[in-house]
Order: structure tokens, then C-alpha cells, then sequence
């Protein structure tokens, strides 16, 4: 990847997307398993799939930003962001393997409930990445992932 002075505004914004996009789906499919264990192994699967893929988002993340001079946004952030997505989205497949691995047949009723509000929360924080190109409404997504934290 050439190293590039003027950054291309649209490409982390395009690779958080697609990070973010990967989290939401990782959470369905968690929230898809503890409803119906009999498709454990599955699910799992997919989990782990989109963990993977996330994994090579993340990296494509860093690697822009150890490439770019001048960043849309605070490097810090943008490390924390990619770090942070990649985070939820271990910790996701983490949850997945175990109850896989650990034959689990009924889950409790609240962990079903809190991959619903995971789902939710990440759906929220995906439309937030969406609007940070504009940094405009973002109070409101704000607000509502402090709500269902």
C-alpha cells in the first residue's frame, strides 16, 4: 500500500463501516444461537467466519493508518475504534465457542435477552458510524446506546 500524504476521506470511514456491519451480523447469529442450541456448531461457524473477516478489516484499518500522513480523524481514535470493534467482536465468538464447547442446552433467559440488547446496541453504534462522516444527529444514537447500556 503506497504511502499517501492527502488522505482519501471515504476509506476509514468505508473500512469502520464494514467493521461495524461485521459486529452486527456476529451479534444476530449469537442472538440466533441462544435461541436454537441444536444449530450450535453452525452458528458457530458463522461467528467464527465473521470474526475472521473482521479481523482482516481491522487490519486493513491499521494499515491505512501506519500509511496515511494526514488522517480524516484523531489516530488515537481511529486505533481505539478499530481496536474496540474488533474487541466486541472476540468477545462475541468468544461467548459462541463456549456454549457450543460446553454443550450448554437451555441458556438462562437473560442471556438471550442481553445478545438482543447486544444486537441492538451494535445496530445503533453501526448507524452511528455511518453518520460520522457528518458528524451530524449523532446526540440522539448517543443517547440511545447509554439507554441499553
Amino acid at each position: 500500500m503506497p504511502f499517501q500524504v492527502i488522505p482519501k476521506e471515504h476509506a476509514f470511514f468505508d473500512l469502520f463501516q464494514q467493521a461495524a456491519g461485521n459486529v452486527v451480523a456476529a451479534a444476530r447469529e449469537l442472538a440466533a444461537l441462544t435461541e436454537d442450541l441444536a444449530e450450535g456448531d453452525a452458528r458457530a461457524a458463522r461467528g467464527k467466519a465473521l470474526e475472521h473477516e473482521g479481523d482482516e478489516v481491522t487490519h486493513r484499518i491499521l494499515a491505512l493508518l501506519n500509511t496515511t500522513f494526514v488522517t480524516t480523524f484523531d489516530r488515537e481514535d481511529i486505533y481505539r475504534l478499530a481496536s474496540r470493534l474488533d474487541d466486541v467482536l472476540d468477545a462475541t465468538e468468544a461467548v459462541a465457542d463456549l456454549l457450543v464447547l460446553h454443550r450448554v442446552e437451555e441458556p438462562l433467559p437473560e442471556l438471550h435477552q442481553q445478545a438482543g440488547v447486544l444486537v441492538r446496541t451494535m445496530e445503533v453504534v453501526e448507524r452511528v458510524i455511518v453518520d460520522l462522516r457528518s458528524l451530524q444527529g449523532l446526540k440522539g444514537y448517543l443517547l440511545t446506546i447509554d439507554r441499553l447500556e
